[in-house]
Formats: C-alpha cells, structure tokens, sequence
C-alpha cells in the first residue's frame, strides 16, 4: 500500500524534483493516518527510504552532513517523522541540483574549449557530447540555456571571425578562405557571413 508513495519519492530524488516529492511524502502520511498505521513501523519504513535516499547521494559521490536532517529525536511525532523527512528530501535534492550545476558548467567548459580548437571541422553533437560524456540533447540545452545561441551557432560564429582575420591580415581569396574555415561550399560561408556581420565577405575585404 505505501511502497507506490515510497518508490514515488525515491524515484522524484533522483530526478530532483522537490515538489513531486514532497507532495508524495503528503500523501504517504495521509495514507499512515488512514490505515492507523504502527507509530513504530511508520517509523522503520521512513528511516528506510531516508537511508536509501542517503545512499543515492552516496553512490553518486555526494556526501550529505547534515546530522540535524538525519537524526530522529526521542519519542518522535508523527509530525516531527514528517517534518524531517520533508528537510532531508529537500536538502538531498538541493545538494544534488548544486552537483549537477557544478557537472553542467565543466561539461559546457570542455565541450566549448572542444569547439574552439575544432571549429573548422565537421562536429556532431553525438561526437561533442562523447567528448565530455554527457547526452547530447541535454548538453545542446544546457549550452544554448547558457551560451544563448545553439553549438552550430557558436561554430559558425568562431569560423566568421577567423574568416575576418583572414581577409584582414592575408591575400588569400574568398572561396580559399571559406574551405580554411571549415565551409566546403562558398554559397555557406556567404550565407552566415552575411548572417552574421550584416555585410558581404566582398565588401567587408574592402575595408
């Protein structure tokens, strides 16, 4: 009868959603009120899942010390079970959100630092997220949520600029320049050219 609540609120840990969890941890001691359950196995159970849900943290390399969370004091309420039970969900999950931005940034270093020194190749976000061992829908996210424009983009924008460098401080001619920037075909390089500087790789060259 309670495992559903229970599995309910391991399961929203490991997602880190707090407000999933704690609506499930509502419902789980509605349920205790209702079938008066055993002040003592009510007890057991929860220091079970709040065990489990330690051990999470533990096998994801994140240590929880926080004994104020953990500890249940002498003869505990049902309200007092509930109370901490709600502040070890909700620090576990802040504890894991803070790991996962943590993660997020060095994954989004790596994959920006992998752009930059392969800008004139051809990367696919399956081949950039096996570069810093992430999916490659959650790195595109999470880069474009903290880059503001998408890995293409970015790619683009890192071979106009070095397109730029060239026209000012060489002689080489346009479609050599394209190739030299990773474009096999000038109408591309025109098209994000143009795109992203507003002028044309001819009247640019001009200046």
């Amino acid at each position: 009868m309670f495992r559903d609540y229970t599995d309910g609120i391991k399961s929203s840990v490991l997602l880190m959603n707090e407000q999933e969890a704690v609506n499930l941890i509502e419902h789980l001691f509605e349920a205790f009120e209702q079938s008066r359950a055993n002040r003592l196995k009510t007890r057991v159970l929860v220091n079970s899942v709040i065990y489990q849900i330690l051990k999470v943290a533990y096998e994801r390399n994140v240590e929880i010390i926080q004994p104020v969370l953990i500890k249940p004091v002498p003869d505990e309420t049902l309200e007092q079970l509930k109370a901490r039970f709600y502040e070890t969900v909700r620090f576990v999950i802040q504890v894991l959100l803070d790991v996962r931005r943590q993660n997020t940034k060095l994954y989004l270093l790596g994959a920006k630092k992998f752009i930059e020194s392969h800008f004139n190749s051809e990367i696919t976000m399956t081949e950039l997220a096996g570069q810093v061992h992430v999916d490659h829908e959650y790195l595109g996210k999470c880069f474009k949520k903290e880059y503001g424009c998408s890995v293409s983009e970015y790619q683009h924008r890192l071979r106009i600029e070095e397109s730029i460098r060239l026209l000012t401080t060489t002689n080489m001619t346009l479609n050599d320049i394209s190739i030299a920037v990773g474009y096999s075909h000038y109408n591309k390089f025109f098209e994000q050219f143009k795109k992203i500087t507003g002028q044309k790789p001819t009247t640019y060259s001009k200046r």
